[in-house]
């Protein structure tokens, strides 16, 4: 960006070149916004032979910031997107992040993380690898296809500031994806203007917030509650949309339709009710809905597979798994009732389809063919329980990674099950495998069950039935859960360790969603907002009713996770599980006192205040 002492120092200086060019595009485009100055070789008659026009200030930078060493400057070592970030973060506070491809072909890879730095004001992005380095000021995007062209300015013209000139060489223009070198590697320096570690808006629902779910693209989050409402928002926490619907209790699960161009929205509520909402047809005071599926029992997750975009599968307390056809409105009902009891949760493995876990009101997890329901293929449970064992063994959440070869169950502790696949991928051949392999790695139980590989603990999931635990990471290399301490915890996949602790309810954190692509995580719970948090080195922001945002207090509360960590576990104890039980019936008569815990729990203060704890319908 241009000061204004660059108009004395260079009075031809050109500003936003790219505005005289025309933009013809039916993709998602997205420009810088803001001015800004084009600089290049030979700026003001300067002469850069020898150096680089990048060269000029960022080699004494370097070594003042102790980079690099004295013997640095003059020197034709490479300065590159990482050095910069460096000069930027040290010599004026700005905070900007790298985002690396292995390749010039794969570029793309990084095509909406773009998009929506450039739709929220974001700077140029310096781009650098091989020997060359260039500025993106845009982006065109297919997401069909997956194509890309990019919206460049090149440093390297040598002539006069002459607009035409620049134009017609093409020193600012539209390249594709073969501008860059397939041989070579890539970083890109974004620059991280304001963005935040935590947002909320207060300006949304009136009620616990229950359920939350991305889109496909990571464009749009849907979230439903206690309210009876739908609420859509922007990925940068922005309400778009606040929808009544004909919910006549707490709304549990939503989920967008694939591939209907984010027009179809699902839900399902305590009224026993799913509805799908079209989006385009609906106001904010619209009671509308163009079909209507009836259940048993409080509907408490639905799944649906990109692969088969208009069958869906939702679970009910009644026991019954419920499959739904949006084409025609049929349905098939498998009644489990006699066999599990009530049914909580459920998940389809999006690379074997045809797979499909359930959650139960026990610690068993079975896993089904959808092709042939009448026996599972497979069944998790711990060693340390039984298969009729419930309470709060129950089943929470599921999900299956990326990859679809593993699963992780939220119960009281977070459970993984691993090595789901085989090489063959198909049903038949897993249940072959069941029966035939004896290695010792897979943690078999008895000939019929299979144990957890990996546990994750510290956090505490014994207050509602609808806390989440999911992936985090592009190779889901974190795991990322609800708690009911009103924490949001992260743990490392490969050390099991918690490395990141965030506030993120004043009670209890049911329910969190990591963006498809971006470092982005919503959450929700009791509270009647729904968070955002992303990295960042400034403060939290708050969004208020009138979308404009405030700084309030640090909700990154890592520093006491091993406190934290220590309370949850005393929580866990029979005796604690009792009390919070009594009290959250209106019969309890001692007040825990978490701020002075000791490990003799025969300590117990007598003259405490009697407090009644109000139990919440999730």
């Amino acid at each position: 960006m241009s000061t204004p002492n660059d108009l004395e120092e260079f009075p031809t200086l050109i500003y936003n070149p790219h505005e005289n060019l025309t933009v013809q595009s039916k993709n998602k485009c997205a420009i810088v916004s803001g001015e800004y100055g084009y600089f290049h070789y030979g700026q003001n008659s300067f002469d850069d032979s020898g150096w680089g026009c990048a060269y000029r200030s960022f080699q004494t930078c370097l070594i003042d910031i102790g980079d690099k060493p004295s013997n640095f400057v003059g020197s034709k070592k490479w300065i590159g997107s990482l050095e910069l970030s460096f000069c930027l973060q040290n010599m004026f506070n700005i905070t900007s992040k790298i985002l690396t491809s292995k390749s010039g072909s794969d570029l793309a890879e990084h095509a909406r993380a773009l998009i929506f730095h450039f739709e929220n004001g974001g700077a140029p992005v310096m781009i650098g690898g091989g020997q060359l380095a260039h500025t993106i000021i845009g982006i065109d995007y297919n997401p069909r296809l997956g194509n890309c062209q990019y919206l460049v300015l090149d440093p390297h013209y040598t002539g006069t500031d002459n607009i035409d000139d620049i134009l017609a060489g093409g020193w600012c223009g539209w390249k594709p994806a073969t501008f860059w070198s397939k041989k070579d590697f890539y970083n890109l320096l974004v620059v991280i203007n304001g963005e935040k570690i935590c947002c909320e808006n207060e300006n949304g629902h009136e009620g616990c917030v229950n359920s939350i779910k991305w889109n496909d693209s990571g464009t749009l989050l849907a979230s439903g509650s206690d309210d009876q409402h739908l609420i859509i928002w922007h990925q940068n926490g922005r309400l778009l949309r606040r929808l009544q619907t004909l919910h006549s209790n707490n709304i549990f699960s939503v989920l967008f339709v694939p591939h209907a161009h984010d027009h179809l929205l699902l839900s399902a509520a305590g009224d026993s009710l799913i509805l799908l909402h079209e989006l385009d047809q609906m106001s904010s005071n619209d009671l509308c809905h163009i079909q209507k599926w009836e259940c048993k029992g409080r509907v408490k997750k639905m799944a649906i597979c990109k692969e088969e975009p208009r069958i869906f599968w939702a679970v009910s307390e009644d026991g019954v798994l419920k499959q739904c056809d949006l084409r025609d409105n049929k349905t098939t009902d498998f009644n489990f009732s006699e066999e599990y009891g009530s049914l909580k949760s459920l998940a389809i493995n999006e690379s074997s389809s045809e797979m499909l876990a359930i959650g139960l009101s026990s610690a068993l997890v079975p896993i089904y063919d959808k092709r042939n329901m009448k026996e599972p293929i497979m069944k998790l449970l711990p060693s340390h329980l039984s298969v009729n064992e419930e309470g709060h063994f129950l089943s929470t959440n599921l999900e299956f990674n990326k990859i679809g070869t593993e699963l992780l169950l939220a119960k009281e502790c977070l459970s993984f099950y691993q090595k789901l696949h085989p090489e063959d991928t198909s049903a038949e051949h897993i249940i072959g495998k069941i029966s035939e392999e004896e290695d010792e790695s897979l943690n078999w139980t008895s000939n019929d069950f299979r144990d957890y590989i990996d546990r994750f603990t510290g956090h505490l999931n014994i207050n509602t039935d609808i806390k989440e635990a999911s992936w985090f990471g592009g190779d889901d290399q974190f795991i990322v859960a609800g708690s009911d301490c009103g924490s949001i915890f992260i743990w490392e996949r490969q050390t099991e360790k918690v490395v990141k602790v965030l506030k993120g309810d004043n009670f209890t954190v049911n329910c969190v969603q990591p963006h498809p692509d971006r470092c982005l995580i919503a959450s929700s719970g009791i509270d009647k907002v729904v968070r955002f948090w992303e990295p960042s080195t400034t403060s939290l922001k708050k969004i208020t009713e009138k979308d404009q945002i405030e700084e309030t207090e640090d909700r990154d509360i890592s520093k006491n996770k091993y406190d934290l960590m220590k309370k949850n576990r005393r929580r866990r104890t029979p005796e604690m599980i009792w009390e919070q039980l009594i009290n959250s019936v209106g019969m309890g008569i001692f007040n825990v006192d978490e701020n002075n815990q000791s490990d003799d729990d025969e300590n117990v203060n007598n003259n405490q205040q009697q407090q009644v704890i109000h139990c919440r319908q999730m």
